[in-house]
Order: C-alpha cells, then structure tokens, then sequence
C-alpha cells in the first residue's frame, strides 16, 4: 500500500513540474469562461466601478441600531473554557 502510494505521489509530481516546464513559465490565457461566469465578472465590474451606486450611502435604521446593540452585548458573558450540552 504504501509503494502504491508513493507511486502516486511521484507521478503528480511530475505530472504538475512537466506541466509548468512545458510552459515555459509563461501564463496561459485563461480558458474561455461560461456564461454565468462571464455575468459574474460582469457584475463584480459594475460594483467595484460604482457607476450605479447610489449618492447617499445606506446609514442603517432602527434594524440596524437593535443589530449592533445585540452584537455588542454579545461581549457581556466571557467565552467559557468548555462547551458543555445539557440534555
């Protein structure tokens, strides 16, 4: 078992190195994407430009303010040692 492992091992080894040798180092186009992949990348754009952001940015409400209160008494118990289920 453990040959058959070492044999499988040194043949992803020089599976991976013959690869990147045969490259010559140089970076690959990157294969042609799918369309959902193609609307992704569209979209991740179009936030990250910020063309469609709105002017005001979003301040939080009431929601927000009982969030926030909530994750900051979160803080009022310390973190136990152990973690223990009462049946």
């Amino acid at each position: 078992m453990a040959t058959t492992t070492n044999l499988l091992a040194t043949l992803v080894i020089v599976t991976v190195t013959s690869g990147c040798a045969s490259s010559g180092g140089e970076r690959q186009p990157p294969p042609a994407e799918s369309p959902a992949a193609q609307q992704v990348t569209q979209w991740l754009d179009l936030q990250r430009s910020g063309e469609q952001a709105g002017s005001t940015p979003y301040t939080g409400g009431d929601e927000m303010t009982r969030t926030y209160d909530r994750y900051l008494d979160s803080f009022i118990h310390p973190i136990p040692d152990e973690f223990s289920f009462d049946d």
